[in-house]
């Protein structure tokens, strides 16, 4: 047997070895719906892989033998090395076949209990809706007793669908379930619902906020966060909102334009104190900030604050200037692009940052950047730094005629 054929039937046992047990494992596991995090099943393909070469080169070998022989020619092939290497790769590997065999039809097996017991809990469920749905037509929106169950809620939800013209339904639901949180997120979703409506849910909510039991506070947050966007909710709800414990609560009753100025002012004028970096950058980013809160958001140790700030147009132009003259010194580069694209920034500054290779591209697209430091940035040997600098000049010399 030539020295070729030995190597190519290597070459093909090698590839067959990798392919059938790593298209086994994921066969197996894509038939289970076995998820990929913390599935260790892949791994076994590290010791499913030689097994298999143990197998199939010896066969592939012996097969080649038998074809290229001839009674003139006698084969001659590694004929002691194959068996013994197909004897010990098979009996090692049929434990393994057993087992993977095994496993995957009880797998098989779970996974369509799992299937029929999901299609059953779901017709059950269906059905329970279904029959509280039938309760409600027949007796009102009052007619089921809180603590409600999932299919309960999705059915007084669904009645309410049906009847949204009806403000006397909307209220007697809102008067009546006062500790469902899921039917008070319905109510307080809907852009028709009356006014009152939402008042009751809004002190139902607070109520709610108040008991230590509550198993989720985040879906209370839900319901807050969708009264503060919905254009019915009374003006008085809005400002107590302002109050709420919650963030993203106090940053959407702020963004109404319902909330009377006063009341968002004196709001912006607590934000700047507040722990979430996200609703200090949407103060710092509001143009009735005060200014004196502006400039000290200026001093923000969070890089999104101290930017938003820095473009408000109310920021006073004095502490604005000190911010960028500390900005552009700063050792933080972000900083330094920030008061390289600003254009309140000193001519010294900005002379300083663009001898900066980081920061020259910035300065170079920055509206205040003097004249004669733009032709110095324009000769660049950085070709984005000249491309802006030459862009710069270019709009400043149309804008001048």
């Amino acid at each position: 047997m030539t020295g070729y054929v030995l190597w190519l039937s290597l070459v093909i046992a090698a590839i067959l070895a990798f392919m059938l047990p790593t298209a086994w494992i994921a066969y197996s596991d894509r038939a289970t719906h076995t998820p990929n995090f913390l599935n260790f099943h892949p791994l076994m393909a590290v010791l499913y892989v030689p097994l298999a070469f143990g197998v199939i080169w010896p066969v592939l070998i012996a097969v080649a033998s038998w074809a290229m022989g001839s009674p003139s020619r006698p084969r001659k092939w590694p004929r002691k090395t194959a068996i013994i290497m197909f004897a010990v790769s098979a009996c090692c590997a049929a434990p393994f076949i057993i087992l993977e065999h095994r496993n995957l039809v009880r797998r098989l097996e779970a996974a369509r209990a799992e299937s029929s017991r999901v299609v059953q809990f779901r017709q059950q469920q269906e059905m329970e809706k279904e029959r509280a749905l039938a309760t409600l037509e027949a007796n009102g929106i009052t007619s089921l007793t809180e603590p409600l169950t999932g299919p309960q809620v999705d059915a007084v939800n669904s009645y309410l669908d049906a009847h949204s013209d009806s403000a006397d339904e909307l209220l007697s639901a809102s008067r009546h379930y006062r500790t469902t949180v899921g039917i008070l997120s319905h109510l307080s979703d809907k852009r028709y619902c009356p006014p009152e409506v939402l008042e009751i849910v809004f002190d139902d909510v607070v109520d709610l906020q108040k008991d230590p039991h509550l198993p989720d506070p985040g879906n209370l947050y839900e319901v807050l966060y969708n009264l503060a966007w919905n254009p019915n909710v009374p003006v008085p709800v809005l400002v107590r909102m302002l109050d709420d414990d919650a963030p993203n609560v106090r940053r959407a009753a702020a963004a109404n334009p319902r909330l009377p100025k006063a009341a968002r002012i004196a709001y912006l004028k607590r934000a700047p104190a507040s722990g979430s970096f996200s609703e200090r950058e949407a103060a710092a980013g509001d143009p009735d900030s005060p200014p004196d809160q502006l400039a000290k958001m200026l001093e923000d140790d969070n890089f999104r604050v101290r930017e938003a700030a820095s473009l408000n147009p109310n920021t006073p132009k004095a502490q604005k200037i000190l911010y960028l003259q500390k900005s552009a010194a700063s050792g933080r580069l972000w900083d330094r692009i920030l008061a390289a694209q600003d254009p309140d920034c000193p001519p010294e500054q900005l002379k300083k940052l663009a001898s900066d290779p980081a920061t020259a591209r910035y300065v170079a697209s920055n509206p205040g950047c003097p004249t004669d430091l733009l032709q110095t940035l324009a000769q660049s040997e950085d070709p984005e730094t000249c491309r802006r600098a030459v862009a710069n000049l270019t709009k400043r010399q149309k804008t001048e005629h």
